[in-house]
């Protein structure tokens, strides 16, 4: 899977931290098209001009959205892969799964606030969830996700 077609987005948040780890995880893994939408409270009037010096300053690029149906829209997505907690998924995370979304454009949807996405949210794509004993949050999350993908494209 090319990174140039795969972005990497955090979507519903409302911390700031939140929004600067997320993008410092992507990025140190070599992922360069970031998204942040529906940011609310200190998220969007901090998080996201945080996260923006900081995508800008590592050469990455960075769109803040309003919502999944822009970020589809607006980036051209062919397949929405959105991410659940263990249990809420209906596949979980494989190497075969990855394989089937090559030489598409991909999102990669990550709920920013607990409990993630909401049900209405699930549907509107693939949603997959690790293969973990519990939930280990947001960023937990966005780290082994994009650990193993970067794994598997090296």
């Amino acid at each position: 899977m090319s990174y140039d077609d795969l972005f990497v987005v955090l979507h519903n948040v409302s911390s700031a931290g939140k929004c600067l780890d997320f993008v410092k995880i992507a990025l140190s893994l070599g992922f360069k098209n970031v998204v942040i939408s529906k940011a609310t409270g200190g998220a969007a009037t901090g998080g996201v001009p945080s996260a923006q010096k900081y995508v800008t300053q590592k050469n990455g690029n960075l769109f803040y959205l309003s919502g999944l149906e822009d970020v589809k829209e607006v980036l051209k997505i062919e397949e929405l892969i959105l991410v659940a907690p263990p249990g809420y998924g209906k596949e979980k995370v494989s190497n075969e799964m990855f394989e089937t979304v090559k030489g598409k454009r991909v999102a990669i949807i990550f709920g920013g606030n607990d409990p993630g996405l909401s049900r209405r949210e699930l549907e509107m794509g693939r949603s997959v969830q690790l293969n973990l004993r519990e939930d280990p949050g947001t960023i937990g999350t966005v780290a082994i996700l994009l650990y193993m993908l970067n794994s598997l494209t090296e």
